[in-house]
């Protein structure tokens, strides 16, 4: 038989979720078993990768504005105590 991506390769394993044939560059090794993209989630991965990029930018943005306004605050505390 012969992958299902690469009709042109010969299939070595059959995926343990899904039963079809591919090539070893369409496999994973999961739990010492060869699965496919699909069957691995690869594709719900790219969903998780946003989300943790997403929270990675709201978290720097709000650091960097609590930093800006603690030095806003040192600053004009120094200008307006009595010297």
């Amino acid at each position: 038989m012969n992958c299902v991506n690469h009709p042109a390769t010969a299939s070595e394993f059959n995926c343990r979720g899904c039963g079809r044939p591919f090539c070893i560059d369409c496999l994973q090794i999961i739990d010492r078993a060869p699965v496919c993209r699909t069957c691995s989630g690869a594709e719900s991965g790219k969903i998780r990768w946003h989300l943790v990029t997403g929270v990675v930018v709201f978290l720097t943005i709000a650091g960097l504005i609590v930093l800006f306004r603690v030095l806003r605050y040192v600053f004009f505390a120094r200008m307006i105590a009595p010297h």
